[in-house]
């Protein structure tokens, strides 16, 4: 079970590095540079992303899931969807 606490150690750590990278990329000229601290700023966002469905999986697993059914537009929610991984979390 994932806690809070495990939730810290995963997310103060990677807020460091990301916050060096900001640092250095607001530092760097070089744009081939700056293109490798793109992908690692990047990369931590992602990270960030997986952290926390990670953190909503075990909330979810310590609070039970239940289901219910209701109508939706199947274009709508597609629509969400697809915005949602274009911003990439």
């Amino acid at each position: 079970m994932l806690t809070a606490t495990t939730s810290h150690e995963f997310r103060t750590p990677l807020k460091s590095i990301q916050l060096v990278l900001k640092i250095a990329y607001s530092r760097v000229r070089d744009r081939d540079e700056q293109l490798y601290l793109e992908a690692g700023l990047r990369a931590t966002k992602i990270l960030f992303c997986r952290a926390n469905d990670l953190i909503d999986l075990a909330v979810l697993e310590k609070t039970g899931f239940k289901t219910s059914s209701a109508e939706f537009n199947v274009m709508d929610a597609l629509t969400e969807i697809v915005s949602v991984m274009e911003f990439e979390c």
